[in-house]
């Protein structure tokens, strides 16, 4: 697998030159992060296994954080998984604050997770998130299967 520096320095310097700041969090930032979320309706899992999924994958996960003045504006994670097939890319959550949206940031992060991805790569999706349906059908993402209340979109 090619990890394209070129092309994810390129697309952080346009979220920086739009004054936004990206990082790679260590596990103390990710745990405060974590701890934000919780409040909030964006990680609220359903069961103690979804709950305990979502602390593995933020705090051991590849993730990207973008901030507005050390105000939260997003966040992606992601993984790369060996499988029989080989190794399998998976972005698992994709957050951007209500205050930020419309603002092309959440295409930002993907394209650059993209990078680090192998193809083809699946992004897991709530049924019920529209926009984020509507983002992944430009992205060129097509609906794999469904799984619970989870869509799995693809992209080769």
């Amino acid at each position: 697998m090619v990890v394209h520096k070129s092309e994810i320095i390129k697309l952080i310097n346009e979220l920086n030159s739009a004054g936004f700041e990206v990082e790679i969090p260590d596990k103390i930032e990710r745990m405060h992060l974590l701890n934000i979320l919780l409040k909030t309706k964006f990680l609220q899992p359903e069961s103690t296994f979804e709950r305990w999924l979502a602390y593995d994958r933020m705090l051991n996960h590849p993730m990207l954080v973008v901030k507005s003045k050390d105000k939260l504006v997003g966040f992606i994670n992601f993984n790369i998984r060996k499988s029989n097939f080989g190794h399998v890319g998976y972005i698992r959550s994709v957050y951007v604050s209500p205050d930020f949206r419309g603002k092309g940031i959440a295409k930002k992060m993907i394209n650059i997770a993209e990078l680090f991805l192998p193809k083809p790569h699946w992004m897991i999706v709530d049924k019920d998130n529209k926009i984020m349906l509507d983002t992944t059908k430009k992205l060129s993402y097509y609906p794999d299967r469904i799984i619970g209340n989870k869509i799995i979109v693809a992209k080769n």
